[in-house]
């Protein structure tokens, strides 16, 4: 008879988890870190900690992505320059080299 009562209030209970883990997606805490928080505390008090959470900064993490590919031609124009220096790499290699990596490095 305890049964009838104790499974809706957990399938109550789940739900409102995976409502509050959804609302987690978009902040630092994540998915999963507000599942958990949910499911060990209660829906009501990771409700309240991904409200205090910070939003997630993905303007930060696409400046990250898209400024990676311009660092790394700089270090190669770097190394390529440093092996002409030592006469391991004639000039007309580092030229070539410098004209396919100047577009990506000027790119900002």
């Amino acid at each position: 008879m305890m049964a009838v009562f104790i499974l809706p209030i957990l399938l109550f209970y789940l739900f409102f988890t995976f409502i509050v883990a959804f609302l987690g997606q978009k902040k630092e805490i994540g998915f999963w870190g507000a599942f958990i928080v949910s499911t060990l505390l209660s829906p009501l008090i990771g409700l309240l900690i991904v409200i205090a959470s910070k939003p997630l900064n993905t303007e930060t993490l696409k400046v990250e992505l898209d400024s990676t590919p311009r660092q790394e031609a700089i270090a190669k124009l770097k190394e390529a320059k440093d092996l002409v220096d030592l006469e391991m790499m004639s000039k007309e290699e580092f030229n070539s080299l410098k004209e396919e990596l100047t577009p990506i490095i000027k790119e900002v």
